[in-house]
């Protein structure tokens, strides 16, 4: 595969305030092991049309782009593109390989490495991530970031998440949010069906249903239908709220 493309259509009927209409369009260019992520984004506003793009290169580059006239500008107040520093991941694993921690560190000739964000996975005697959890990479600042914690549960081919936001109030981490998924599997491992759930004051709601379809013979991707409460209200299990269609040459 040299390209894939993917295009978002949203209308939120909520927002009044400048954002009518947004697109989002996400393109990936596959030469031999270098990969480049493109997306781009119109914006459809009361003051007229506002065009982004953003460019991820497979060296963590990350450079973002507005159109002006008929071309685009690089806004470098997005750009992280410096040459004076670099960004290093490492992944440590325990002596029995059920958990692991990862780090993401960013180094410059000129001062002392600046740990960014630090993660622990934990994996069951099976190899399969059984959480996640994120900590504050820098715990003698006064910056304490929003962390987030996942389980994973397996139920013969399904898959259960259960995702929370930790924020800092009061002096301590408190628990502000709870999301959970649960992903179905076919034979061959392919994911066929996803139902995502918002878990507030004790109640479980669906908010989002995921449906894929693929080529019998060949486990192809054809299609996936996504449904969703978010701009249709109660009309979300009879409109889609997107469709991805695969075709093949």
């Amino acid at each position: 595969m040299v390209a894939d493309t993917t295009v978002y259509y949203f209308k939120d009927f909520n927002w009044d305030d400048h954002i009518d209409t947004v697109y989002y369009s996400y393109q990936t260019n596959k030469v031999g092991d270098n990969i480049e992520e493109i997306i781009y984004r119109t914006d459809i506003r009361k003051d007229g049309v506002h065009k982004y793009k953003s460019v991820f290169g497979s060296d963590d580059t990350h450079s973002e782009f507005i159109y002006v006239g008929d071309e685009w500008v690089l806004d470098a107040r997005y750009s992280n593109d410096d040459a004076s520093g670099e960004t290093i991941r490492s992944v440590t694993y325990s002596s029995d390989s059920l958990q692991s921690t990862h780090l993401e560190i960013f180094r410059t000739a000129d001062a002392p490495d600046l740990l960014v964000s630090k993660t622990i996975n934990r994996y069951d005697e099976q190899g399969r991530k059984i959480s996640e959890e994120q900590f504050d990479p820098d715990e003698t600042d006064d910056v304490y970031p929003n962390l987030c914690k996942y389980t994973y549960r397996y139920t013969g081919r399904c898959k259960k998440v259960t995702s929370r936001v930790m924020k800092f109030e009061n002096g301590e981490y408190t628990e502000s949010a709870c999301q959970k998924r649960k992903t179905v599997y076919n034979r061959r491992g392919l994911e066929t069906k996803a139902v995502d759930y918002d878990v507030k004051n004790g109640r479980t709601s669906r908010v989002q249903r995921t449906i894929w379809k693929y080529d019998r013979k060949t486990g192809n991707p054809l299609k996936l239908t996504r449904y969703s409460i978010y701009g249709y209200g109660v009309a979300w299990f009879r409109k889609p709220l997107y469709k991805t269609i695969w075709t093949y040459e």
